[in-house]
């Protein structure tokens, strides 16, 4: 599962051709975003809170102090993005999830006034309010019935016949209904934000959103929507992320095949999947996070054993998907990763270019750049490869 869980009401548990001259109007009035949050914040002196912004990466998010009750955040950005508001420390610190309030950053000052609570030594907003007139408005007055068209949803992998009866009898019903419930949305320009938003919220619910169980009408509709954004929103996460799911929806073979990427190692130099893969007899490349427990006992259980397995010609590359270098290099470290190691990020669209939906995920190709059906767990399962 993903390893945010952002929410706009805090939950702790674990667990969305007009003419040419119209479109370059459009465009100029996207082109830059000069932002501003306002806020009251009753019960939180001295607490500071982070603005997560996709496209800037968690080690460069915007932090504010709470004094005498207010906080501020203020910034240019080249477009409107979501971005997300918590309390920094455990933006900082915590390596796994977090509670935070989706905003979306406009042109539109947005006033949020909230009450600060504690619950088991987390902070969290309560008796909130979320005022624009625009797009963050109309977000939060609109949440609840978004969400509610994923009423009945619910789920547990480990339960085959379970899984395969809310596959036939009750996702379906939540597909149809998310959809409905979002068609007045994906038809409003003015709030094309948040339709990225939701998009990529259907996308990221592997379960229900399976697109091999979608119906050719739900497909089409999505990818109409899709293709009518305006284009000054191209160069946002979101889309990045949402248009990689578009293309392996519509086209089966995507995401099944080889496809090729730079990233940069730990110590920033940039390595080509390709001139890896080549260059061995088997690649296997392991997605992660610093959260990921499974994942972190991967690093550790597999660094005995890593220089067999390439005097064997089988390299590995993990390929991090944390939001933010900083958890991604403290891992490193406490892990003592030795293999080929980059970083990829929260938003890359690496991670939907090859359906990623579990973690850890891995996957073997050998040098001629093939998939290997090859199921493991432990880095000593893949020396059979050669035998």
């Amino acid at each position: 599962m993903r390893k945010i869980f952002t929410i706009t009401l805090i939950i702790f548990s674990v667990f969305i051709n007009s003419c040419k001259k119209e479109n370059k109007e459009e465009q100029k009035e996207n082109s830059e975003v000069e932002f501003v949050i306002q806020g009251t914040a009753k019960n939180g002196n001295g607490k500071k809170l982070g603005l997560y912004i996709p496209s800037l990466g968690m080690d460069k998010r915007l932090t504010s102090e709470i004094v005498d009750g207010k906080f501020e955040f203020k910034g240019t950005l080249p477009n409107p993005e979501r971005a997300e508001v918590a309390f920094d420390e455990e933006l900082e610190e915590f390596d796994g999830m977090y509670a935070s309030y989706i905003v979306f950053l406009t042109n539109d000052t947005l006033k949020i006034n909230a009450t600060v609570n504690e619950k088991d030594g987390n902070f969290y907003f309560s008796d909130n309010s979320f005022e624009d007139g625009g797009v963050n408005s109309y977000y939060h007055q609109n949440i609840d019935e978004f969400w509610k068209a994923y009423d009945g949803l619910s789920f547990n992998p480990s339960d085959k016949v379970l899984m395969d009866s809310l596959k036939e009898y009750a996702f379906p019903t939540i597909r149809k209904n998310v959809i409905r419930v979002n068609e007045k949305l994906f038809n409003d320009k003015t709030n094309t934000i948040i339709g990225l938003n939701n998009l990529r919220n259907m996308f990221d619910n592997n379960f229900v959103f399976i697109l091999e169980d979608m119906a050719d009408e739900e497909k089409e509709s999505i990818t109409n929507y899709f293709n009518n954004i305006d284009t000054s929103y191209t160069s946002s996460p979101d889309y990045t992320v949402v248009s990689s799911h578009i293309k392996r929806m519509n086209d089966a073979k995507f995401g099944k095949k080889f496809m090729d990427f730079a990233l940069p190692n730990i110590e920033g130099e940039e390595i080509r999947l390709s001139d890896v893969v080549s260059a061995n007899e088997y690649t296997v490349l392991d997605f992660w996070w610093s959260g990921c427990g499974p994942c972190r006992t991967f690093n550790r259980e597999s660094k005995a054993h890593y220089k067999k397995l390439k005097e064997h010609g089988i390299e590995i590359i993990a390929i991090n998907v944390d939001d933010g270098m900083k958890k991604w290099q403290r891992a490193t470290e406490k892990d003592e990763i030795d293999w080929i190691n980059l970083y990829a990020g929260a938003n890359s669209k690496i991670e939907a270019d090859y359906n990623i939906v579990f973690f850890p995920t891995k996957m073997i190709f050998d040098k001629n750049k093939k998939r290997v059906n090859f199921d493991f767990h432990k880095a000593t399962e893949l020396l059979t490869l050669i035998d």
